[in-house]
């Protein structure tokens, strides 16, 4: 089938070339998302008059391949709760929504399930997926018995239906894809198709991030060749520090005043936002302030609205509830929401009642307004027995109901369309699968708040008119002279996965290699997305402005702000700090700086210590610089898994104080316990994980049978020791004693296990390569300078979860105590070395830990290797 692909440069405008291609009615147009659509139809009537060609988003164009829309998702979570029930509400509906995800996205990528089960290599994994797949057979047959297709039918149905577009179109052109699907790349293969990308660059691995990995995959794909566009930034670029998120305001007021200066239409400039909760605050403050008009479509929060904290405090009146009487302060500060304040009658109402609270708790009657009194002791009654999400969202439809019509809120009040995204809400999700399903009373408002927070309240202005605020997807194909992206920290630009999918990334590698396509996605690919999008800026605009705030969670600055910052598109760009000040920037200098270790003041440990010797620039940046990398782990893995393991043994040896241990089931009960605390919606990897940990601690049972008997002398003892000017600092996981030998224990549970120092001249370079590791010699060392252990009569050990066996270190010709007085010396010489002043801290580049180091822009590796 013919396939032709055009490319357009990041400056150009994609709409003027798709309306040259002479669009007729027997023409589709397959846009990425609704916003490009829209702003194509609007464009188009502009310039054209009689009928436009069909235009659909890939979502429309699948529906319309197939024949079929999917069902509402709540009817397949409730179908998917029904087969495989997880204990509590909460719980098995967020294991059914990873079910459903990974369903769908094997639907999509053509996955079947011997690919699968092909890289299922241990026991318990195979176990695991077997069940998995059991579900999804069960689920897919219940779907048909109802005549229900959800969103992976209807990838599987639309390839059959390529048929349907030959018939209706004369050409099919699909507007810059970007992150397809095995479906729908299949799809654009076997239809007559046009495809316009806007791409740069041929040689993708030249430029950090790979930006242009999704063209060049399709282009791959599709056998054509790949262009030779060399990348240009054209982007005069201002870089940002706020000192929180109000500072970021200046600057987007300062690039606002700027644009309007060089004259530059509103329309022209965009607003990126990475994460949403900006919107409103834009919106009604500085483009009110300023007279200028906006177009957001991105969606509103509901989170942000008067309505959602209206109720949120209703829920805690009712959680804070005793004996069916509420609690005054609650009460209190439901009286001074605004929505009371909406009429006065009720404000003089209210005022009288708070004169008169004296009591703690008071009882509903003693309110004295209808709408309280009946109402909110209505969803109390609700919750408080076990009732069914339809019947919750009855009670709650009913208070919503009677509060818009007794508060009188003015139409134009804000967000007070919030009443009718809610209402729509309650009344879709009621009546499906899901509301049949009991929720407990101490997690109804926990899932209501989680429910209610994840809506979002649309506003359309004109595409044409105004400031255009979009979020990042959005932005894809509009063009802007000026591009304003605050909030470029990590975790929001790029961001990570929002929830952690069933197969780990090395699983998905595997899958594609074998299939010689990506059929599941990767983290590297959506960071790719991420990259895309930002270089594209960088090459589209005249002028990007970028922000991230700096006292924040996530406080690292984005990866793409530290490529600006060192000059990787061209001079160094220096950060201006920023707060806000009705609207005024304030300037200070830079505060990235040479910084100076002071003994006095820093802590030496033996992660800090192997830090040093495998790199000594991530060491200065991480330890000195405090510049750390902020990772939320909700999997079974890194430190989660270590901190598990190691707070299981501790409680365990804790109880029993002597071994060898009997039998493991104390053990196992403990692991339980505090898996449960640890992960209460733990997702299909962590399960996996889970078992392959338990069968871990079941080997490791049986290696402490094979000891002699022993007394546990020590758990997770943190030393601290003075050693000349510097002060050391180390945890040892455990001490025994054990047929007259002190016997020191390390557990490991990541791939590799380092073997202590020899004392021979390979040492440094063992250490460099991560080879070698100083943790045991230190904690020997610790042990016996303040006299806990004699080091003649003292054995160290690893105990390596991976190889399930320990590992004994094994001591020089010179003796154990020998060994401790030469690891002083050559302790206190690396530790001068460390603090003295002159010391570069040069980046090792043959590190075996650049491949996933978070500072990889800092020290721009790929200009030297």
């Amino acid at each position: 089938m013919s396939t032709s692909v055009e490319f357009v440069r990041p400056h150009e405008n994609i709409f003027e070339k798709l309306e040259s291609l002479d669009l007729s009615f027997r023409d589709a147009v397959v846009f990425p998302n609704e916003r490009s659509r829209f702003y194509f139809r609007e464009f188009y009537l502009k310039k054209k008059e009689g009928v436009l060609p069909s235009l659909f988003t890939m979502e429309e164009f699948l529906s319309f391949l197939s024949g079929k829309v999917p069902t509402d998702q709540e009817n397949s979570l409730g179908i998917l709760m029904d087969i495989h029930p997880s204990g509590s509400f909460s719980i098995s509906l967020a294991y059914a929504e990873k079910l459903l995800e990974f369903f769908n996205e094997i639907d999509a990528g053509m996955v079947g399930w011997d690919e699968i089960e092909w890289v299922a290599e241990y026991e318990p994994w195979k176990r695991f997926m077997d069940e998995v797949r059991k579900i999804y057979e069960e689920y897919k047959n219940r779907m048909r018995e109802k005549e229900w297709v959800d969103k992976g039918d209807v990838y599987r149905e639309a390839i059959k239906g390529v048929e349907k577009a030959r018939r209706h179109f004369e050409r099919i052109i699909f507007v810059n894809p970007l992150a397809l699907t095995t479906a729908e790349r299949r799809i654009i293969r076997s239809v007559p198709s046009i495809i316009l990308l806007q791409t740069l660059v041929s040689e993708e691995d030249r430029i950090p991030g790979r930006p242009f990995h999704h063209h060049h995959r399709l282009l791959k794909y599709l056998g054509k060749e790949i262009p030779s566009f060399e990348f240009e930034a054209r982007a005069a670029i201002e870089v940002y520090e706020g000192e929180d998120r109000h500072g970021l305001l200046s600057m987007m007021e300062h690039a606002l005043l700027c644009a309007m200066d060089a004259d530059i239409p509103p329309e022209k400039v965009g607003i990126i936002l990475p994460d949403p909760s900006y919107a409103r605050v834009i919106s009604e403050r500085i483009m009110e302030r300023y007279g200028i008009k906006c177009n957001l479509t991105m969606g509103l929060p509901f989170m942000e609205t008067p309505l959602y904290s209206f109720l949120d405090t209703i829920f805690t009146l009712v959680e804070t509830e005793k004996d069916g009487k509420l609690r005054k302060d609650d009460l209190l500060e439901l009286f001074s929401h605004p929505y009371f304040y909406a009429r006065k009658d009720l404000k003089d109402r209210i005022e009288k009642v708070k004169k008169n609270l004296e009591e703690t708790y008071i009882p509903p009657d003693a309110i004295g307004d209808s709408i309280l009194q009946s109402e909110v002791v209505s969803v109390l009654d609700c919750v408080r027995k076990k009732r069914t999400l339809r019947e919750l969202y009855d009670g709650l439809l009913s208070l919503i109901t009677v509060l818009e019509r007794e508060l009188e809120i003015p139409p134009g009040y804000p967000h007070a369309d919030g009443f009718n995204v809610l209402t729509r809400h309650l009344v879709r999700v009621k009546d499906t699968e899901l509301g049949r399903f009991s929720v407990e009373q101490e997690k109804s408002f926990e899932f209501l708040r989680e429910i209610l927070s994840g809506l979002r309240i649309h506003k359309f202005g004109e595409p044409f008119k105004g400031v255009q605020i979009m979020g990042v997807l959005e932005s894809r194909l509009i063009p802007f002279e000026v591009v304003v992206v605050p909030l470029m920290n990590e975790g929001y630009f790029p961001s990570p996965r929002k929830k952690e999918l069933f197969l780990p990334d090395d699983a998905r590698g595997r899958i594609n290699e074998r299939a010689g396509e990506d059929k599941l996605e990767l983290q590297r690919h959506r960071d790719s997305t991420f990259s895309y999008f930002f270089h594209v800026w960088l090459s589209g605009a005249k002028k990007l402005y970028l922000g991230y705030v700096k006292e924040e969670k996530k406080s690292t600055p984005s990866r793409f702000v530290e490529q600006v910052t060192l000059g990787l598109y061209g001079e160094e760009v220096k950060p201006v700090k920023v707060g806000y000040e009705g609207g005024e920037i304030k300037k200070r200098e830079r505060f990235f700086e040479r910084r100076i270790i002071n003994p006095d003041e820093f802590e030496f440990s033996p992660t800090r210590i192997d830090l040093y010797f495998q790199c000594p620039y991530r060491f200065y940046l991480e330890y000195v610089l405090g510049i750390r990398e902020e990772k939320e782990e909700e999997e079974l893995e890194g430190k989660g898994l270590g901190k598990l393991v190691h707070e299981t043994l501790q409680r365990f040896y804790s109880e029993i104080r002597e071994g060898p241990p009997e039998d493991g089931k104390r053990l196992f009960e403990i692991f339980e316990e505090l898996f449960r605390r640890d992960y209460p919606v733990p997702s299909g990897r962590t399960l996996l994980r889970k078992e392959l940990v338990k069968e871990r601690l079941r080997m490791f049972v049986e290696e402490e049978k094979k000891r002699k008997p022993f007394k546990v002398l020590m758990l997770e003892r943190s030393i601290t020791t003075q050693t000349g000017r510097f002060r050391i600092k180390g945890v040892v996981d455990r001490v025994d004693e054990e047929d007259g030998r002190f016997v020191v224990i390390d557990y490991k549970t990541g791939y590799q296990v380092k073997t202590p120092l020899s004392f021979t001249p390979d040492d440094r370079e063992d250490l460099r390569n991560g080879k070698r590791s100083v943790q045991l010699d230190t904690y020997l060392y610790l042990l016996s300078k303040r006299g806990e252990v004699d080091p003649d009569r003292t054995e160290v050990r690893f105990y390596s979860f991976r190889e399930n066996k320990y590992l004994e270190k094994r001591f020089t010709k010179y003796g154990s105590k020998r060994e401790v007085e030469l690891f002083e010396g050559f302790l206190i010489s690396v530790l001068e070395e460390i603090v003295d002043e002159n010391n570069p801290f040069e980046p090792n580049y043959e590190s075996n830990l650049c491949d996933s180091c978070p500072y990889a822009a800092l020290c721009r590796r790929w200009e030297y290797v």
